[in-house]
């Protein structure tokens, strides 16, 4: 017997993946999700633990000159290939063709520099990493969907012209695209939505430590 659970995280939908998620999720004592599949998830042996952000690597770099005004940066995918016709948004991902990587020092740089992140979800997904790196550089995130509160924290799009329409107001109004985001970095920052904060959770539900 070991001292300690065997635990797996998952760390994609597992429809994506299930015929490796069934194969190998019956070793493990107990299974975290990243996504709240409420087909496998029953809170006892499987569990919904969100992704979430290190304060280490997504922060503002102040003094940058806000001189991006809407921003993509994300893997492509059949569900946002839509999003390439857009001339206004600036993006950066894997598998585009036609745009590249950023990782660390530039991705920060670009997050500091945009007026607007645009986040989009993979069909099924529940959240993403965007959601919660986005807020940290008090920026308006402009969403398909979100664990926060739509007003307040972010603003929901529902197709390409309402996402059209939404990017050309918030670049208008200065003042209401600053409050939302001050709000965001606000409810970042205070609340629990850091990878330890996740992994405290984990290990509380574990009974461990």
């Amino acid at each position: 017997m070991l001292p300690h659970p065997r635990v797996l995280i998952f760390t994609d939908h597992t429809s994506r993946f299930k015929e490796y998620y069934d194969k190998v999720q019956e070793f493990y004592d107990k299974v975290f999700l990243v996504h709240n599949e409420k087909n496998l998830v029953d809170g006892k042996r499987v569990h919904y633990l969100p992704v979430a952000y290190c304060p280490h690597e997504h922060y503002l770099i102040e003094g940058l000159k806000k001189d991006i005004d809407c921003i993509l940066i994300a893997t492509a995918h059949p569900s946002r290939l839509w999003l390439k016709d857009l001339s206004i948004i600036t993006r950066y991902g894997n598998e585009w063709g036609d745009a590249r990587a950023v990782y660390g020092n530039e991705y920060r740089s670009l997050c500091s520099r945009a007026k607007i992140i645009i986040n989009h979800h993979f069909p099924l997904d529940t959240t993403n990493m965007r959601d919660y790196q986005a807020p940290n550089f008090k920026v308006l995130i402009l969403t398909d969907k979100t664990p926060f509160t739509p007003g307040k924290d972010c603003v929901l799009y529902k197709d390409i012209d309402d996402l059209i329409e939404k990017i050309s107001y918030y670049l208008e109004h200065e003042d209401e695209r600053k409050k939302i985001a001050e709000h965001a970095y606000n409810t970042i920052k205070e609340g629990k939505y850091r990878y330890i904060d996740r992994i405290e959770e984990l290990l509380k539900i574990c009974g461990v430590g």
